[in-house]
């Protein structure tokens, strides 16, 4: 500018307009990888490897102010470990609520001594966070980081997303938990209410 205009601008300036600059081509990245993402993850449940155990969570939000969370722990074999549903006080939004099934499903499967997981969820946002290890000072980057300093307790972990199709029992167990009064854990077992939709996911492995 000052060889073309013989106009100066100030160095904070350029440096204010450089950050934008790369704030905003992030977020067109992380953008476009989520719907690429999005557009490549399965739409069914499907088994972990041998030796891993899968946990799948979501959550449901109820009219009431309250939220319901819920998850299930698999084998290879489609065999349930255990299943587990939380309903709570409070409005929250939808991430935010997956967020908390999320942690609360990953601490009852370490406390049940599970220590090599695949955590699957259907929220492209708490995927993101979680497998890029990243969060912010908000209440859901702060719950992410609670996810991930339990996830530090597993011998092996890792993160998966899958579309809302595919995390149905996990999502019956949330809503399950409006007629639940406290904490549910079943070990070796499911719910009669679930059992239709865990059936459902082991004819297609």
């Amino acid at each position: 500018m000052w060889v073309f205009d013989r106009r100066r601008i100030e160095m904070m300036e350029v440096v204010n307009k450089a950050v934008r600059g790369a704030v905003e081509f992030e977020k067109a990245n992380d953008l476009e990888r989520g719907r690429l993402r999005e557009l490549t993850s399965p739409d069914k449940w499907s088994p972990p490897s041998t030796g891993m155990f899968k946990l799948n969570s979501d959550a449901a939000i109820f009219k009431n102010q309250q939220v319901g969370l819920g998850g299930i722990v698999r084998d290879c074999e489609g065999d349930v470990l255990l299943a587990t549903c939380l309903r709570i006080e409070g409005s929250k939004d939808a991430e935010v609520a997956e967020a908390l099934s999320t942690r609360h499903c990953l601490q009852v499967a370490v406390d049940a001594g599970l220590r090599n997981l695949i955590v699957e969820v259907d929220c492209l946002k708490l995927f993101n966070h979680l497998s890029n290890r990243k969060f912010d000072p908000s209440s859901f980057g702060i719950i992410v980081q609670d996810i991930l300093c339990i996830a530090s307790h597993c011998s092996s972990i890792s993160f998966s997303h899958v579309r809302r199709k595919g995390n149905c029992v996990a999502h019956n167990l949330a809503q399950l938990s409006s007629s639940m009064d406290g904490l549910r854990v079943w070990i070796e077992e499911v719910p009669t209410e679930v059992l239709s939709s865990v059936m459902a996911d082991i004819q297609v492995i």
